[in-house]
């Protein structure tokens, strides 16, 4: 109740100005325009239904009126997570949009504030969201997590390529060479790449065991209507899912998508974390061209994200602190720890794909 207590005192300063707040009921024209012109410029109704309205959860997403216009926007994707043994609601903060007419004043505060409202009356005991804008919720919101811990990864499938190729047709066509001789080199009979349509109910018991077994307190992805949603139903990207073999057993799994000259790992889990190595390997051998990058973004507190970023150097790959991803939490329940995030399992699917 102390949220509602500073609103109504900090309402005051813009009790001239005709400021409301609405957690709409459903997407209106006037929404999608909204959104189209200030967030997301590939937006519609189905798109939006797509990320925010759940069957039987709550749509909470909050807009900022002034003297009857819109001027803010701030939306949550409803996201089920497996935290220390169980699952737990979740919800990701995400379209959050403040006119640039009201930046200075305390507006995003009062908005930001009526949608944590709504979501803890709605029984959500944690908030967490992607920014790089971590020091606003830090200093602002007062969140519990405000830190840049996530590292993006890469490693182009040819050094040569990547230094000369795209302006050379004598390097172009000397490191598909090199490509080859490369791949016969590194021939591993003992690993293969299976490509399957789903991961199974069966798939995502494999996994929460392999997360268990790396004292993982924290992650996403728990059952299959998840990755129905995220993968299989995503109307802005194509994804593939390759399960991992390794002397005819499986060994893990990878979620893929490609855009332009890169190969993003959206997730990446494996019961044999000394075998990264040599699934890097054969990704690199089976799912990319000579001219592509394969991408990779985590926390690096993990397990299975501290050895691929080690494979991904021994490669001849690159690291470095994301400066577009940190990481922001806030708890309304004692019993969830917002620290116990940065220690889960971060990944690509943390970003739910909206380019």
């Amino acid at each position: 109740m102390d949220t509602l207590i500073e609103l109504k005192n900090t309402m005051v300063d813009f009790a001239e100005q005709n400021i409301e707040f609405f957690n709409i009921p459903h997407f209106s024209e006037s929404n999608i325009a909204f959104i189209k012109k200030n967030v997301n410029p590939n937006i519609n109704i189905q798109l939006a239904n797509w990320e925010f309205v759940q069957e039987s959860k709550r749509l909470i997403f909050c807009v900022l009126k002034l003297n009857g216009e819109i001027k803010g926007s701030q939306g949550m994707i409803h996201i089920d997570a497996y935290y220390k043994g169980k699952i737990i609601r979740t919800g990701k903060s995400e379209c959050t949009f403040l006119d640039s007419s009201l930046r200075g004043t305390n507006a995003f505060y009062l908005l930001y504030n009526h949608f944590l409202q709504t979501a803890w009356d709605d029984g959500i005991p944690i908030v967490w969201g992607l920014t790089s804008a971590i020091k606003i919720w830090r200093e602002k919101l007062a969140f519990d997590v405000a830190d840049m811990c996530i590292y993006d990864m890469s490693v182009p499938k040819s050094l040569l390529y990547n230094k000369h190729g795209k302006r050379s047709w004598l390097f172009k066509k000397a490191s598909q060479v090199i490509d080859f001789f490369e791949n016969k080199k590194n021939y591993l009979p003992n690993f293969r790449l299976e490509l399957i349509p789903s991961l199974s109910e069966n798939d995502i018991l494999w996994k929460q065991f392999v997360l268990e077994k790396l004292n993982t307190p924290f992650y996403i992805g728990t059952h299959v209507d998840y990755y129905n949603w995220r993968i299989k139903n995503n109307p802005y990207l194509t994804y593939q899912i390759w399960k991992i073999y390794k002397n005819n057993s499986i060994s893990g799994y990878i979620v893929v998508s490609t855009k332009n000259q890169k190969v993003i790992i959206h997730e990446w889990i494996t019961d044999d974390i000394i075998d990264i190595p040599n699934q890097l390997k054969i990704i690199r051998k089976q799912l990319v061209n000579y001219n592509q990058t394969l991408y990779y973004f985590g926390n690096i507190t993990h397990p299975i994200n501290k050895a691929i970023l080690s494979a991904f150097q021994e490669t001849g790959g690159k690291s470095n602190l994301s400066n577009w991803a940190g990481l922001v939490a806030k708890s309304h329940n004692l019993e969830v720890n917002p620290q116990d995030i940065k220690n889960g399992l971060i990944n690509f699917l943390w970003t739910e794909g909206v380019k």
